[in-house]
């Protein structure tokens, strides 16, 4: 219960610098990987937040034993989806290219 609630709050934390352009959880080289920092920041904190109170609220839930373990399971798991895609999503302008240059370079790869 008290990892989740500090993990969730960990991220809460994350997503609220990295929108108020915060460069606290960032790498210093990141502006050689992304051309617009402020703009994946914008995506990274709408992704993170939506995680945190995701994990929070999943841990109170565990905590009170309000569902069954494989209703709670699979909750859990469609809930993450959404702010997973999203993150996704906005690190795709940065590696959606690096991706696919290494599958056309890969020609074994797209044997049928």
């Amino acid at each position: 219960m008290f990892a989740q609630l500090f993990l969730g709050l960990f991220m809460l934390i994350k997503g609220d610098s990295h929108l108020l352009n915060k460069r606290l959880f960032l790498h210093k080289k990141i502006d050689t990987f992304v051309s617009d920092v402020r703009s994946w920041q914008k995506g990274a904190a709408l992704s993170s937040c939506l995680l945190g109170i995701l994990i929070i609220t999943m841990g109170i839930v565990e905590r009170n034993a309000i569902l069954e373990t494989s209703t709670f399971v699979n909750l859990y798991f469609i809930l993450a989806i959404i702010p997973l895609t999203i993150a996704l999503l906005n690190n795709k302008k940065v590696f959606w290219g690096k991706i696919l240059a290494y599958i056309n370079s890969d020609k074994s790869f797209l044997i049928v």
